[in-house]
């Protein structure tokens, strides 16, 4: 599902999913096509065993749906769930907003630590239900992002002290933005804490140790690899090796040994 949607999100298309106990799932992906002088919607099906998308037993709809309406000859029945549908959309405009408006590096920098997070979490044993509130939680770590200024998120220079402070209360801006939108409160708390430290010497609650949640442990990690390798305006990326050795350099400090080790098996 997560692969699916980074399709739709890139290339500007269309994607429904219906789940049903006892059904399976059923994935429809319509992407735009171009012709002389008019725009299509073409369906591609994929049926996934039931279980596939966890307890996630309704239909969602992600993507500029005004564009193409229902595409032609789908079977795929109309979406059954309005609380789904609307929780899904949410999350497109939030990801689409902070791409335009917000993002410090390259583009699609959610979308790949939500796919590194899922990977990790994979990695740790973690159920297909939790690995996919990791998914979306990766995605949308930074959406606090939004209540800050983009001059300052963009700015080439290092950051002043007091600069740097507003900075660090994105977090907290997240947990408001997600903890007023029903559908997406159960990922608060890693977007929350996904700036903490192993140490106790992160933000914004100074948790340490076990009392950082996993998944917001996972999406440190996946979030500090993707943006050591992405070029920012500040700085430009650094090689994987290097970005790794970083990494490897921040255990016991920024990061728990298991957790990094398990995400370096992963990537070599």
């Amino acid at each position: 599902l997560s692969r699916a949607y980074g399709i739709a999100n890139r290339y500007g298309g269309h994607l429904e999913v219906q789940s049903a106990p006892g059904r399976g799932t059923t994935v429809v992906l319509s992407l735009p096509v171009f012709r002389p002088g008019e725009q299509v919607a073409a369906p591609a099906h994929a049926l996934r065993p039931r279980g596939d998308l966890g307890a996630a037993n309704r239909a969602i709809r992600i993507g500029p749906a005004h564009l193409f309406g229902t595409p032609a000859g789908s079977t795929a029945s109309a979406p059954t769930s309005r609380e789904g549908h609307l929780t899904m959309a949410a999350v497109d405009a939030l990801v689409r907003a902070l791409e335009q408006l917000c993002d410090t590096f390259e583009p699609g920098h959610g979308a790949r630590v939500a796919d590194l997070a899922r990977a990790l979490a994979e990695r740790l044993g973690l159920d297909a239900e939790e690995r996919e509130r990791v998914w979306l939680g990766g995605l949308l770590h930074d959406v606090g992002k939004l209540m800050l200024s983009p001059e300052l998120l963009r700015k080439p220079g290092a950051l002043t002290p007091t600069e740097f402070e507003e900075v660090k209360r994105h977090p907290l801006h997240g947990g408001e933005i997600l903890g007023a939108a029903e559908g997406l409160r159960e990922i608060t708390e890693m977007v929350l804490h996904h700036h903490e430290r192993i140490d106790g010497n992160g933000y914004p609650d100074g948790l340490g140790g076990d009392d950082i949640p996993l998944a917001a442990q996972i999406i440190a990690i996946a979030e500090a690899y993707d943006s050591m390798c992405s070029k920012a305006a500040y700085r430009a990326e650094l090689p994987h090796e290097q970005a790794l050795e970083e990494l490897l350099g921040g255990i016991g400090t920024f990061f728990d040994e298991r957790l990094v080790r398990r995400f370096a098996e992963g990537l070599n």
